[in-house]
């Protein structure tokens, strides 16, 4: 993968008049599309950006805000819609989910590898929090799949970071829903547990 994301890197800078935040575009959508591959689009952004001084990272992480704040509500409501749907419109029902999840690993990535701070990460995730306490049980799934995923993805590095923060913010938070047996069924707090 190294071998690769240098050869990348080296057809990036011999391209002169290649606009970065272009670049930094293709990234994003693929990232959301392929969010298993998430850190090594963020690998691939850090060694870029160490290596070219034009990549703006406030114009990432003003694109990742866009699409979080543009998508948190409405993913929901696709994803509540009627289970006799079509095949093509589940498909698309699910594309939906892995790019909310995505921005999710996305953000994640960056600050595993310092390209955004801890105060990001705390963003998301309380904004997940006010959810999770503000919405339904049918709609805590894609939540907790998101906390799930910011703690599998960055959970080492945020401890490592504070790790009174940690438990305070995300451990106790977690630790809640695991004991909140009349709102979330078994299925999601055992999900929690395996963090």
């Amino acid at each position: 993968i190294d071998c690769i994301s240098d050869a990348i890197v080296e057809l990036f800078l011999k391209l002169p008049q290649q606009n970065p935040n272009e670049f930094l575009d293709q990234v994003f959508e693929k990232t959301l599309e392929e969010n298993l591959y998430s850190g090594v689009y963020a690998s691939l952004i850090d060694k870029i950006s160490k290596s070219f001084s034009k990549i703006s990272l406030d114009y990432l992480i003003d694109k990742c805000d866009s699409f979080y704040n543009n998508k948190i509500a409405t993913v929901v409501e696709e994803l509540k819609k009627d289970s006799n749907a079509n095949y093509d419109e589940i498909c698309k029902i699910f594309s939906k989910k892995a790019e909310f999840i995505g921005i999710f690993i996305f953000i994640s990535n960056l600050f595993n590898c310092d390209l955004v701070k801890i105060e990001i990460v705390n963003k998301y995730f309380n904004g997940l929090k006010e959810y999770i306490n503000g919405n339904t049980i049918d709609n805590a799934g894609i939540y907790i799949d998101c906390i799930c995923s910011i703690l599998t993805s960055c959970g080492k590095k945020l401890e490592m970071t504070n790790k009174e923060e940690f438990i305070q913010n995300y451990m106790n938070f977690v630790d809640e829903l695991i004991a909140n047996k009349k709102k979330f069924p078994a299925k999601y707090r055992f999900k929690l547990m395996d963090i």
